[in-house]
């Protein structure tokens, strides 16, 4: 059972915590592990998490997150503990549980908030809980299909702090994957219109308009960002969507290749170009591309289609 707490608050500061601690009983202490995500329900890799209760001996521990924004703390002892998740460029969150030092706990997760996207103040007279609760309802109802019921959600979070922008993105994939695309892109626009803009807006804009057909307008969008020599792994991989719908597999596979240097770890281009390897009879290329793609995320859509692919490629 996950349980939610009341996180304390910095001055300025966050938009809450989800905290409790998964253990596995190692004498009189646990390990906890769980999660920092962002606003988005993204992960934030090299994000640090510390634990203190001054009653303890040892009385503070460390960890910092892997690319896929997971932690664990080994050694804690039971007994009430503070945590604190912090990353550069995003606003602290603290909050406290209480850790058994036997028997199993709900996982600590924590959302850090972008300090780009909400100004000094404008938390100031939210109810935290009320936010917090309506952000986990909106990604539960987007798990398991209830498209419409999580914009609901992401628009009473939108209506309670308007700074949050980037909250636009998440309506907008709501309304993509219920199969409103006009409205799925109006939302991404009022994204992109942030200032700063926001990149990943203008992305999901431009793959928006690829699903409605348009690939010219497409392109147009997301082309510019894909030419910069810090071009994103996002930005790569959509110009790479583009050009395969455009039938030009060879500039595609090229984008797909450098999303992979942008971002090794990331499971989709490498389907890409597994299935790409496939499609031009290179067995043991497409195996090395799909291969990752399970090692990389096993549990993901994507590692589902790279075992079916390989299955085929053996038979």
């Amino acid at each position: 059972m996950r349980t939610r707490l009341r996180g304390t608050l910095g001055a300025t500061l966050a938009i809450g915590v989800l905290l409790g601690a998964t253990t596995h009983a190692l004498a009189q202490v646990s390990r906890v592990s769980g999660t920092v995500r962002d606003e988005l329900g993204d992960p934030v890799p090299g994000a640090t998490i510390v634990a203190e209760n001054e009653r303890s001996s040892p009385s503070r521990f460390t960890a910092v997150t892997d690319a896929k924004g997971r932690y664990g703390i080994l050694g804690l002892r039971s007994g009430a503990w503070a945590f604190e998740a912090s990353a550069p460029g995003f606003m602290p969150v603290r909050g406290t549980a209480h850790v058994r030092g036997l028997g199993n706990n709900p996982p600590i997760d924590f959302r850090l908030v972008r300090e780009s996207v909400v100004a000094p103040g404008a938390l100031g007279r939210v109810d935290l809980d009320a936010l917090q609760a309506d952000l986990t309802d909106a990604e539960e109802l987007m798990a398991t299909g209830k498209y419409l019921e999580a914009v609901a959600r992401y628009e009473t979070v939108l209506a309670d702090v308007p700074a949050l922008t980037t909250i636009n993105l998440q309506i907008g994939r709501a309304y993509r994957a219920g199969g409103r695309l006009p409205d799925a892109l109006v939302a991404f626009e009022r994204a992109a219109a942030a200032v700063p803009p926001i990149e990943r807006a203008i992305v999901e804009a431009g793959l928006t308009e690829l699903a409605l057909g348009r690939i010219d307008a497409a392109e147009s969008r997301i082309a510019p960002l894909a030419a910069q020599p810090d071009a994103s792994r996002d930005a790569l991989y959509a110009l790479g969507e583009v050009k395969a719908a455009r039938g030009d597999l060879e500039a595609a596979t090229a984008c797909y290749e450098r999303a992979v240097t942008a971002d090794p770890t990331w499971a989709a281009p490498h389907l890409r170009l597994g299935a790409a390897a496939a499609r031009r009879g290179d067995k043991a290329g497409a195996v090395k591309h799909l291969e990752q793609v399970v090692a990389l995320d096993p549990t993901s859509p994507e590692a589902g289609q790279a075992r079916t692919m390989l299955g085929r490629i053996r038979d």
